[in-house]
């Protein structure tokens, strides 16, 4: 049965749309990909102004996405349209994509998103559920961005426009630090921290956000936001009752967003670095996962959180979290955002 992906998103600019970047699994294997890999239709489509808010009419523009099967390149691939299609800033529109090889059950590949594990109310932070969305349709089924579970997909992709801005969300994998579970621990001797410069102009804090579920114990997880010298700006403390325990493993089942505010406001100055850590007393476990920028996939630093990078202390000092691979590396972030 074919099935179709569209990724839904509101238009941040008003201007024509030169091209989408997305990230394709092409890698040999069945069950992502099989034969040629196939050909997929990239086309862009209005909204129809329901309340599912799904693709409808003919495309407005339309691109071509062949890597082959296996894929040569690094997975991540841009997609420009012949006639950039002119956008309307703050309205819906869908990216599709649609296998048009002549056997699709045998020639296909899959395009990759960000899985959410039991998917809160709003999926991601920085955009409402109706702007930021992958729904997929099976035969002549309906669009749905239910995975099962509750749980959900929203899209790797960034958006260029002519103007030469960029939007979309250019983080393409999750990291632990070098641990065969694949996160990263808050202990009594481990400690995570986000270090940061801040551009763009002075930032004005009131709360901070973070995503992470507990192992054990019923110590609070200590957030401190501090200079780059190490002095102490503010220290904010989460209960570990508000925090719900979760076992952990793969996907990142369990954790949850947690917001706590200030008890006062902090101007955080444009070009001056700071830390947010977060620690825990010996007894309690806290985890989390890293984020992966698209530094190094061609994605803009507009689509991620170009200011900072996570950090991990074991006992001997901070060192840039783990890649994949094993070695330090600063394209990691926690997932965290300031209000």
């Amino acid at each position: 049965m074919a099935t179709k992906s569209s990724y839904r998103f509101r238009a941040m600019q008003s201007s024509a749309l030169a091209s989408v970047r997305v990230y394709v699994i092409a890698n040999g294997n069945t069950g992502y990909s099989n034969g040629t890999g196939g050909t997929i239709r990239v086309g862009l489509y209005a909204d129809d102004g329901s309340a599912g808010h799904v693709p409808t009419g003919s495309a407005l523009a339309t691109g071509t996405l062949a890597p082959g099967n296996p894929d040569p390149s690094s997975g991540l691939h841009t997609v420009t349209f012949g006639a950039p299609p002119a956008l309307v800033a703050g309205t819906l529109y869908h990216v599709m994509f649609t296998n048009v090889d002549a056997s699709p059950a045998t020639n296909y590949l899959s395009i990759d998103n960000t899985f959410v594990a039991h998917a809160a109310t709003q999926w991601q932070p920085r955009w409402p559920n109706t702007d930021w969305a992958e729904l997929t349709k099976a035969g002549t089924g309906s669009w749905s961005a239910d995975r099962g579970n509750g749980s959900v997909n929203t899209p790797i992709l960034q958006l260029a426009y002519t103007n030469g801005q960029y939007q979309g969300s250019g983080y393409m994998e999750t990291w632990g630090s070098g641990r065969s579970d694949g996160y990263d621990l808050m202990d009594g001797t481990t400690s995570m921290r986000e270090t940061f410069t801040v551009s763009g102009g002075d930032r004005t804090v009131s709360q901070v956000s973070l995503r992470l579920a507990r192992s054990s114990g019923s110590a609070p997880l200590s957030v401190r936001l501090e200079t780059s010298g190490g002095t102490n700006i503010e220290t904010v403390a989460i209960p570990a009752a508000d925090i719900p325990t979760a076992t952990k493993g793969g996907y990142m089942f369990g954790q949850t967003w947690h917001t706590v505010s200030f008890a006062s406001s902090h101007v955080l100055a444009n070009g001056s670095s700071y830390n947010l850590v977060w620690s825990t007393s010996g007894g309690t476990e806290y985890w989390t996962a890293v984020i992966r920028q698209g530094t190094s996939y061609g994605y803009n630093a507009a689509t991620y959180y170009a200011d900072g990078r996570a950090q991990i202390n074991a006992g001997s000092g901070w060192t840039n979290v783990k890649a994949l691979t094993g070695a330090p590396s600063d394209q990691g972030d926690l997932q965290f955002y300031f209000r």
